[in-house]
């Protein structure tokens, strides 16, 4: 059974930047899709596995990492409309 989710944005408050990652990344993902439950899933969204494919081909290493985060806004309580 799938979770009901809150919409909390609409397309227009979406930037065009994120809507190309969106399109990018979380449209290839299967990670929260209705049809699996949560045992069947892959933990590992897209955006994971395209970080993890980056560090394995040493394009990235696990200090850029940690520094794109300290400038990252993490803040989950932040006002979403």
């Amino acid at each position: 059974m799938s979770k009901n989710h809150e919409i909390l944005r609409t397309e227009e408050d979406i930037s065009p930047l994120n809507r190309k990652l969106i399109n990018a990344v979380c449209h290839k993902c299967n990670f929260y899709a209705e049809d699996q439950e949560y045992w069947e899933r892959e933990y590992e969204c897209a955006a994971y596995k395209f970080v993890r494919q980056l560090i394995e081909e040493n394009k990235i290493s696990f200090e850029e990492i940690e520094d794109i985060f300290t400038r990252v806004d993490l803040n989950p309580d932040r006002d979403l409309r």
